[in-house]
């Protein structure tokens, strides 16, 4: 496909939803099913192999883990074996606020190869429907 068409970049889109086709074998040489854990290791993995040898990105869009719901803020651990592999690692929080005719978001990057950690405070204006950077 990149060959015939070329290809810049791929997004996946709820991660969760991918399988794999074929179990594994056991040590027994017998077909095994898979932990869900251990299936989007394999899916990651092979994700970041592939993103190598096609010299693209690949975004991947997940939900976090529901642990995620008690804190505050997300953190890396909420997306699992995602975090192990990525190069860049960006979580998204959205905080209504009532009493403003806006919203904030906030994205952490939690993890940059080649760059740093940081917080990007965004404020989402529901009239023009845009982003600004917003500095509490």
């Amino acid at each position: 496909m990149k060959e015939a068409n070329g290809l810049d970049t791929v997004i996946i889109d709820y991660l969760q939803l991918l399988y794999c086709k074929d179990n594994l074998m056991n040590n027994n040489g017998q077909k095994r099913f898979l932990y869900k854990e251990e299936e989007m290791e394999i899916i990651v993995r092979d994700l970041k192999a592939l993103a190598i040898e096609l010299n693209v990105p690949i975004i991947i869009l997940s939900q976090l883990s529901r642990m995620a719901e008690t804190n505050d803020k997300p953190e890396i651990s909420d997306i699992g074996v995602i975090g192990k592999y990525a190069d860049v690692v960006l979580l998204i929080t959205n905080k209504s606020n009532d009493n403003h005719d806006y919203n904030t978001t906030d994205i952490i990057i939690t993890k940059d190869r080649n760059g740093k950690t940081r917080t990007i405070n965004l404020r989402f204006d529901k009239a023009t429907g845009s982003f600004n950077e917003f500095d509490e």
